[in-house]
């Protein structure tokens, strides 16, 4: 079995090289590991001088123009030569024997090759209140989405890759901001056998490291301002996809989460009209839209910069619902 971790890189010379030292001290049984590094077009490229002691486990493919995180990993999946596939970060550190923990618990399944992908937590998700592992179906998802959302966790997802490999990210909106677990779920898993669910186990794969340039986090007010377009985009795909299949009325914490994002998202974008228009027609509290009502007076600017300013003091109401916005695809 050989397993191909892809990561996507675009100026951080440095700090993915933790992340394969990370990956190679895994000292996984039965599954050969290669990586496959994404360069989207960095204007500070790695040296392959530093990856001279990976040997042939580790290649890279520069790409001549900046494409985005996820027409990056488009690229790196259908590149990819090993059974399974994971998606990683160049921020991604690989805790210790943790994949061996993912394997171990993919061969307990009795029928694990009939299934596309397998998702294991990360671990800013660790204390939701799972069982060791269950299945993704949108019944399950329902059930537990809401302590999954509180916490702010995310997935890592094992794909195989013996079923072909198949672009993942379809939209245009997925390829601009890189909703890589958007993708994954609703794409990458219909290309197998659609009548099984993702099975999700509560064990951490990865942790975020301190980057050395975090202005290429999507989280990040710099990047959430240049990209206010696409993210607003997203906000409102997300929001008919919720009213279409009913899940406003099942998640409506989640709902409107995703109508606050998409009012800051507007403003951020200078679209004050249609910004207000949302705070008319979808269901917020008084207090709610107050607050956000407060926002309309600013301009870009001025919301860009509280949220670089204040972005750590959460104790203040308003800025505490402007870093709910820009989390909200973290």
């Amino acid at each position: 079995m050989r397993l191909t971790i892809v990561i996507t890189n675009h100026n951080r010379p440095k700090i993915i090289l933790s992340v394969l030292d990370s990956i190679f001290d895994q000292n996984l049984r039965d599954v050969a590991i290669n990586v496959l590094i994404i360069d989207d077009c960095s204007s500070d490229p790695i040296d392959p001088k530093d990856l001279e002691k990976y040997g042939d486990r580790v290649k890279i493919r520069r790409l001549e123009q900046n494409i985005g995180v996820n027409a990056a990993r488009n690229v790196g999946a259908k590149l990819a030569t090993g059974d399974f596939l994971i998606l990683a970060d160049d921020d991604d550190l690989f805790i210790a024997g943790s994949l061996q923990k993912a394997f171990d618990a993919i061969f307990s399944l009795e029928n694990w090759r009939k299934y596309g992908a397998f998702g294991f937590m990360r671990t800013n998700a660790m204390d939701i209140p799972f069982d060791d592992f269950f299945f993704w179906d949108e019944a399950t998802f329902i059930k537990y989405r809401e302590n999954y959302l509180s916490i702010g966790g995310d997935f890592v997802y094992i794909i195989q890759t013996k079923f072909g490999r198949p672009t993942f990210m379809e939209s245009e909106i997925t390829r601009t901001i890189g909703a890589e677990s958007y993708g994954v779920i609703r794409n990458f898993v219909k290309y197998h056998d659609p009548s099984l669910p993702c099975p999700i186990w509560k064990i951490a794969v990865t942790t975020p490291t301190d980057a050395d340039n975090t202005t290429n986090r999507l989280t990040n007010p710099d990047n959430a301002l240049l990209k206010a377009e696409a993210f607003a985009k997203w906000q409102q795909a997300e929001i008919e996809e919720m009213e279409e299949t009913g899940f406003d009325r099942k998640m409506p914490k989640y709902y409107r989460r995703r109508i606050k994002g998409l009012f800051t998202y507007l403003l951020l974008d200078n679209r004050r009209r249609e910004a207000l228009n949302v705070l008319r027609k979808k269901p917020l509290g008084i207090v709610a839209k107050s607050s956000l009502f407060l926002l309309a007076i600013f301009p870009p600017k001025v919301i860009h910069w509280l949220l670089k300013r204040y972005r750590g003091f959460v104790a203040l109401p308003l800025v505490k619902r402007l870093r709910v916005a820009i989390a909200a695809r973290a």
